[in-house]
């Protein structure tokens, strides 16, 4: 048999259920509901449920289950002591209820949310997030609304979105600002994380607001349009960005800042928003940049030496990792040819009757785990033949084997002339 008063799940957030009925009825009748056994399953589903159920017609309560008699603070008087729920509401907040209301009349049955304060007869605020979805009901239009309420102690944003109330929940904690902002060229902040103030300088009502601070403005200008470039690709491609940027912030001290964020979008493929988070990396960026300077500094020291600085592997072909410029005229190769052996090992550059006494020098040396310091000849590119000064030792991986020798080779051109 078809029933046209069945409940049925329209949507479903967390452990909250929307329920919606479609119910013949009189024009005079102030219930929106029949007496049937159908319609008592209703009732009984809706008191079941762990969020605050009402439905309203207008401003009228028509119904409210236990849990939310209990947020209101009436007992056991159900929907005759609630009166209207405008009225239960925050003065300062019934304006978001009438617009939900008004978004919840044309929304197709889709759930709107938003947060608002419930004031109860013994006049304490209690934060919920309340939910609407408008149903038509034998011609009569009634607005079914959950409310759960919001942790103690925290504040949730007034978002459009369930999304956006978890996220900022969740990452209050977080050591580094948490963010939702609208697409746009002002990148106005919806949500973020108590982090802002230490990331930023700023609170979290200040960045929200827009009046005092934006964070796009806080952007060092000179990497701010490149920012926006690089986030706005990555939205067009639909894929994540992660960002690397100088920040200044409220005491207008530099920050360097590492960002993650991705872009949200609608049903019709636009963006709706963009989701993320940013953390302060400018110790590490310091160190970063002190190593590449100390690096830099080191490179031109050694290119600027007579000879060949190297590390190379712990076996008898000695293949170089690495060697500094020096080697082309100490040895008439360039880097790119010694480099891992590409086109010739350094080992057969020894001059083969001096190979195995080089080698067991080496390795005596590396087994007491002291420098060594030889003189040997060498076969350069050309023919020639060259007696080298090397000095190096073992690099060990911790306390075991070595794994590399690294060192300095000069031409020395008088034996005598070696200390």
């Amino acid at each position: 048999m078809h029933c046209n008063n069945r409940p049925r799940v329209a949507k479903r957030q967390g452990a909250t259920a929307i329920f919606t009925w479609s119910v013949p009825m009189s024009a005079s009748s102030r219930s929106p509901f029949s007496t049937d056994a159908e319609n008592i399953q209703a009732f009984a589903l809706l008191q079941g449920v762990d969020s605050g159920v009402v439905i309203t017609e207008g401003q009228a309560v028509l119904f409210a289950n236990a849990p939310a008699m209990n947020l209101f603070g009436v007992g056991s008087a159900g929907a005759a002591g609630i009166e209207t729920l405008a009225s239960r509401i925050k003065t300062e907040d019934r304006e978001h209820f009438r617009g939900l209301l008004a978004s919840g009349s044309s929304s197709d049955s889709d759930a709107v949310r938003v947060t608002v304060r419930l004031i109860r007869p013994d006049t304490v605020e209690t934060p919920v997030r309340l939910s609407v979805a408008t149903v038509n009901a034998g011609g009569r239009m009634l607005n079914v609304c959950t409310l759960r309420e919001v942790a103690a102690g925290r504040e949730a944003a007034d978002t459009s979105s369930a999304d956006q109330i978890i996220l900022a929940e969740l990452v209050n904690g977080f050591p580094g600002l948490a963010y939702r902002m609208l697409p746009g060229p002002e990148w106005r902040m919806e949500v973020v994380s108590d982090g802002c103030r230490e990331l930023t300088g700023y609170a979290p009502e200040e960045l929200l607001s827009g009046d005092v601070a934006s964070y796009r403005a806080m952007i060092h200008p000179e990497d701010r349009e490149r920012v926006a470039r690089e986030l706005q690709a990555a939205i067009d491609e639909g894929r994540c960005c992660q960002l690397v940027y100088r920040l200044i912030d409220a005491e207008q001290r530099e920050k360097w800042v590492w960002e993650h964020g991705a872009g949200i979008y609608g049903d019709d493929g636009e963006v709706v928003a963009v989701e993320g988070f940013a953390v302060d990396i400018s110790e590490r960026k310091r160190a970063e940049l002190s190593l590449r300077e100390g690096q830099r500094s080191l490179a031109t020291l050694v290119s600027n030496l007579q000879g060949m600085a190297y590390r190379c592997s712990h076996t008898r072909d000695w293949d170089m990792h690495f060697v500094s410029d020096g080697c082309f005229e100490l040895t008439g190769y360039a880097s790119s040819e010694l480099l891992y052996s590409r086109s010739i090992a350094y080992g057969d550059l020894v001059h083969p009757d001096d190979h195995e006494f080089v080698l067991e020098e080496v390795e005596r040396a590396v087994a007491g785990r002291r420098p060594f310091r030889i003189s040997y000849r060498i076969i350069t590119a050309t023919g020639q033949e060259k007696l080298v000064w090397d000095q190096g030792s073992g690099v060990f991986a911790g306390e075991g084997e070595p794994t590399e020798l690294e060192g300095f080779i000069t031409e020395v051109g008088n034996p005598d002339r070696l200390p």
